[in-house]
């Protein structure tokens, strides 16, 4: 089935909360990951935000190009539309990346950054390995993304297809497994935030 992104956004239950929290996802990923914690998270209003050109976001207008930048206006706009000036802002990878960007902007009251993107030096082991690892991916998914979405059932199969994307894949339940392989074969703008880093 095509990326869906049911409505990530839970609001304290008497009016507004004057401290929202905004998660933001993964590289390749899609708002729903942040599910599994969002009971573990202070009781307010919390914001779960896609990624433009991820599964759940925004198209990217033709012919626009990727930049770092350009997604944080983009995120910024989604932030305005919610009428949230500035917020607690919590983001993995690449959302962690884009989670200070909008923190230099002034948009965060604070910044939680797990595994932030962009900290590499271009052209470094890491950076290449990187590198490497998202093209391989990519081209392995785009060859074989239903079956991988039919392996993701088996213990085994999570452990080595999300080895290097997950601590420990064998803690996900088959369904968690599926939406993280399912919109990483299906996120529109994949080659180009690789090409963009």
């Amino acid at each position: 089935g095509a990326c869906c992104n049911p409505d990530m956004t839970r609001k304290r239950k008497h009016g507004r909360s004057d401290e929202p929290i905004v998660l933001i996802h993964p590289f390749g990923l899609r708002a729903e990951v942040w599910k599994p914690v969002l009971p573990f998270l202070a009781p307010g209003e919390v914001h779960a935000l896609a990624i433009p050109g991820h599964c759940g976001g925004d198209p990217l207008p033709s012919g626009s190009a990727y930049t770092v930048e350009y997604c944080v206006d983009m995120l910024e706009a989604q932030l305005d539309a919610r009428g949230i000036r500035r917020a607690h802002i919590a983001g993995c990878s690449l959302g962690g990346w884009l989670a200070l960007e909008l923190s230099r902007r002034g948009r965060a009251r604070s910044v939680v950054a797990f595994a932030p993107g962009g900290g590499w030096e271009l052209g470094s082991p890491e950076f290449l390995r990187l590198a490497r690892h998202f093209k391989l991916t990519r081209a392995l998914l785009k060859m074989t993304g239903p079956l991988a979405l039919t392996l993701a059932e088996y213990g085994i199969a999570r452990d080595y297809m999300l080895r290097d994307a997950v601590a420990e894949p064998s803690r996900l339940t088959p369904d968690q497994a599926r939406l993280v392989l399912e919109s990483l074969w299906r996120c529109q703008v994949y080659d180009d935030v690789v090409k963009a880093m």
